[in-house]
């Protein structure tokens, strides 16, 4: 028996359906903790000149900003409602970009400044 065009598109809806289902969770889950990161951010610019480095500032605005994209990725719905599933898919992704700009970050500084971080390495 073959596919039809039907049975693609409701093969297509159930995946983003779950998808931005299990997405959501996720990220809201997160975003719990990162509420209290994000009130805890200012502590970045403690130290001297830090308010003009770039890398405090991006680590900064992708903290703080997490929580209001978690906010904005829950829309993610209204475009499954129009059947715009694609889309939905990629805007339930938004809070990931934060994410993996943190890692990033995160990841070169412990490269850079290792010799802080031996309780970590041992």
């Amino acid at each position: 028996m073959m596919k039809t065009e039907h049975d693609n598109v409701d093969s297509t809806r159930k995946n983003s359906r779950t998808f931005i289902v299990i997405a959501n969770i996720f990220f809201v889950m997160l975003a719990i903790p990162g509420i209290m990161f994000a009130f805890k951010s200012f502590i970045l610019f403690d130290s001297l000149g830090a308010e003009s480095n770039p890398v405090v500032l991006t680590m900064f605005l992708s903290v703080v900003s997490f929580p209001v994209l978690v906010f904005f990725s829950l829309g993610s719905w209204v475009l499954y409602a129009y059947k715009k599933y694609k889309a939905s898919v990629i805007i339930s992704l938004l809070p990931f970009v934060n994410v993996l700009i943190i890692a990033i970050i995160t990841f070169i500084s412990m490269a850079f400044f290792s010799e802080s971080l031996n309780w970590f390495i041992n």
